[in-house]
């Protein structure tokens, strides 16, 4: 699942606004706002399909308050008719509040709270989408097993380092398939894929993605197609089978930019920079990460934007040019501070030492090097990042004339 960022730690939700004139049970609770907010999710417009939700659940109370109840009909095709409901949400100046009252069991409503939590999450305020779903299952409004409840929370796990946990949940939705859509199935297999990618385990990742991507295919989903294929991109370029991964970025380009998705479609070109960089094509690797800088200009510095940046410094080392790769580094290393990515600080220190190299500091690069190496020790990073430089320390010893100092490293 893709994601972008707000620029704030903790997301303030934005207050829902119905013209004066307008009572709320006047608003239209119909399936064509739900698509309308589901088209707004899927564009990328994460804020507004938020509020356009909470306008919806808005109006469904009012109008379940004046006593036109939804009918009792399943909800995304889940049986769930009938199930009592202790309590309902709606948006207020400080945030999401439970109403009690009658049983609700509107699929718009509870598409739209569920659309809520989605939202929140693709703009990374995990703590605020977590809130919102446990609200919700204490309310017993949907089922704890609900395929797209447990998936949000999955992904929220894997984030937070849960990955026990984001396995069972994954597992648990997969054992319902022949029950469930095709969707739910392809993202449960994503999420799988993903989760055993985190643990270790890239064998078992690959194949989950490759049938994340046949699902999404034989469906027709290209919107869930494009994400399995960007996942498996980085997959397959983790185990250099760099021909499938070139093929999975280059078609999720593709898929994103017809679907109007700029910051995915830019994410699928990072990913694209990166296999041709490993390839030697450092011209075409350039000409993507520019390419991915200028469609996705707007917005907060997402972890992703830190990533094309390293990308670009990474290419201007390899093309001899170490003030820039100094300037870009700098200012990424500033970013990765500010914004706690100890992995792109880590990064951006390496790049700031390779550099000094190019240009015959070996002190400073020595000093870098050793800065960068602290960090990854604070933060139990991949014993990969370490030896990596352990060994560029030992090349700076041997160009000083140290050889017991190389020899040590």
């Amino acid at each position: 699942m893709a994601v972008v960022e707000v620029q704030r730690e903790t997301y303030q939700l934005p207050v829902s606004r119905v013209p004066e004139a307008c009572p709320e049970w006047a608003l239209p609770v119909d399936a064509e706002g739900m698509a309308a907010a589901r088209r707004d999710l899927d564009k990328e417009k994460y804020v507004a399909a938020e509020l356009r939700c909470r306008q919806l659940v808005s109006a469904a109370l009012a109008r379940r308050d004046m006593g036109l109840v939804s009918p009792n009909v399943g909800v995304d095709g889940i049986g769930v008719a009938g199930v009592g409901v202790a309590g309902v949400f709606a948006a207020g100046n400080g945030g999401y509040r439970i109403y009690d009252g009658t049983a609700v069991d509107s699929p718009i409503l509870c598409n739209a709270a569920l659309t809520i939590a989605e939202s929140l999450y693709m703009m990374r305020a995990y703590t605020a989408c977590r809130a919102y779903l446990h609200q919700i299952l204490r309310a017993d409004w949907l089922p704890a097993d609900h395929p797209r409840l447990m998936l949000i929370e999955g992904w929220i796990c894997n984030r937070h380092g849960e990955l026990e946990k984001a396995r069972k949940l994954a597992e648990a939705i997969l054992r319902r398939v022949p029950d469930l859509s095709a969707a739910y199935h392809a993202q449960a297999l994503h999420l799988r894929g993903y989760n055993a990618f985190s643990r270790g385990y890239p064998r078992l990742a690959r194949e989950c993605l490759r049938d994340s991507v046949a699902v999404s295919r034989t469906a027709g989903n290209m919107g869930r197609l494009a994400e399995a294929l960007y996942a498996l991109a980085a997959v397959e370029m983790n185990g250099f089978r760099l021909f499938e991964a070139a093929a999975a970025a280059h078609e999720g380009v593709q898929i994103n930019r017809s679907l109007e998705r700029p910051s995915r479609a830019a994410m699928c070109l990072s990913n694209l920079a990166i296999i041709r960089y490993k390839q030697g094509r450092l011209d075409e690797a350039a000409a993507h990460i520019a390419e991915a800088e200028r469609i996705c200009t707007i917005g907060p510095l997402t972890q992703e934007k830190l990533i094309r940046r390293l990308v670009r410094a990474k290419i201007a080392t390899l093309q001899e040019q170490p003030a820039v790769a100094t300037s870009l580094a700098e200012d990424i290393e500033r970013a990765a501070r500010l914004r706690g990515y100890p992995r792109e600080l880590c990064l951006a220190l390496e790049l700031q030492g390779e550099a000094a190299v190019l240009v015959g500091d070996h002190d400073r690069a020595q000093r870098i090097f050793r800065r960068a190496l602290e960090v990854m020790r604070g933060v139990a990073l991949q014993d990969s990042y370490t030896t990596g430089l352990h060994r560029r320390l030992g090349e700076v010893a041997l160009r000083r004339g140290e050889l017991d100092a190389a020899q040590r490293e």
